[in-house]
């Protein structure tokens, strides 16, 4: 049996539905590119302007604006169900009922029961043709935060079954009335009266989890370290937020890895464009940062391309940070993610980017021809 401690959890596998694509290659195309998905709902501000927002599409283009509830939970069970379908073809897990699988769902936080869950179990059967989780599955609240727990979660039961699998997937919307509502109430959003909101989105998402190493020297985000913390104030506040409890969070992580903010190539985030979590974001690296970052760093928001998506940054922005390296032959590249939340609670997580030599050669060969 392996041990708990020591091992290494490695993301071989994701997938995604989002405004920008119905999988986590399109996705992640888009964002490069500098695309987004944003378009005019039927919900309007205080000055009866219409809202911006990041709906995934519909089938029927009425139903565009209105969000993927607009038809009850049906719909995001499938978009979860799809994406949960694409981690584990990229993975190259075998579907059928010998494996022992594990499903976490990341919740939206509005939506504290498991009907959504009991949906997506459903679903995932009818697509992947066998029943992969069983009654192994468990919910995670809280949040795009959630994942952290998610990920200590998954770090003990694969120490237990070294060749078992974690699949972790999320979904959350904002498009609808009593997210968009409370967003309203709490001035929260991007339209005609207020020029640092956020945008209201929504999303699916899924990732796959092996314990290493990796058979077969498959691509994998080798996950090195995770950080947990509060901070001392929330949101609703309405005072500065110094950026200390998200600090500290990425100093664990950063501890755990050995690595240090300076060898991070790049910066992941899931902040949208409200002021309060830009400061937060700056003031923490300010409190982690001590030495000239390289040349080649760079700092990602890809809510500048999806909107506010909540719940369903955590497995996104993991999955996206994997495929963007593929994408681009980006081999060995050490990542931070951090991981904000309207509550107290942060979360930060250091990567490192594994391509086999066979992959990567084929991602130059694409270049230079």
């Amino acid at each position: 049996m392996a041990q708990a401690g020591k091992l290494t959890l490695h993301i071989t596998g994701a997938g995604a539905v989002t405004c920008v694509g119905f999988d986590l290659a399109s996705t992640t195309a888009a964002i490069e590119a500098g695309i987004d998905g944003f378009q005019e709902t039927q919900y309007v501000d205080s000055m009866g302007q219409p809202l911006i927002g990041a709906p995934i599409p519909a089938e029927d283009p009425e139903e565009d604006a209105r969000g993927v509830f607009s038809g009850g939970l049906g719909r995001p069970a499938k978009f979860v169900a799809m994406a949960i379908e694409e981690s584990l073809e990229k993975a190259g897990i075998e579907l059928n009922d010998a494996v022992e699988a594990y499903l976490i769902c990341v919740l939206p936080e509005f939506s504290p029961d498991d009907s959504l869950m009991q949906l997506v179990l459903a679903e995932s059967r009818s697509r992947l043709g066998c029943d992969l989780f069983g009654d192994r599955h468990k919910i995670a609240t809280g949040g795009a935060v959630a994942m952290g727990r998610a990920l200590e979660f998954s770090k003990s039961w694969l120490g237990e079954r070294p060749q078992g699998v974690v699949v972790i997937s999320a979904f959350d919307t904002w498009l609808n009335v009593a997210r968009i509502n409370q967003g309203l109430g709490q001035q929260r959003f991007l339209d005609s009266d207020k020029s640092d909101g956020l945008i209201p989105g929504e999303a699916a998402s899924a990732i796959v989890l092996q314990s290493g190493p990796i058979r077969g020297h498959r691509p994998n985000l080798e996950i090195l370290g995770v950080g947990t913390d509060s901070e001392n104030i929330d949101l609703q506040a309405n005072r500065l937020c110094t950026g200390v409890g998200l600090a500290q969070a990425a100093k664990k992580a950063l501890s755990q890895s050995d690595l240090q903010a300076h060898e991070m190539r790049r910066r992941l985030a899931n902040i949208t464009g409200e002021e309060y979590f830009f400061s937060e974001s700056s003031y923490a690296w300010s409190r982690v940062l001590r030495t000239p970052l390289p040349p080649e760093y760079r700092y990602q928001l890809i809510s500048s391309s999806i909107g506010e998506v909540g719940s369903g940054f955590g497995p996104l922005i993991l999955g996206y940070a994997l495929q963007s390296c593929l994408d681009f032959s980006r081999s060995n590249e050490h990542v931070l993610i951090q991981l904000s939340s309207a509550g107290p609670a942060r979360c930060a997580i250091v990567g490192t980017v594994n391509l086999n030599q066979s992959e990567a050669d084929v991602h130059e060969g694409r270049k230079n021809a």
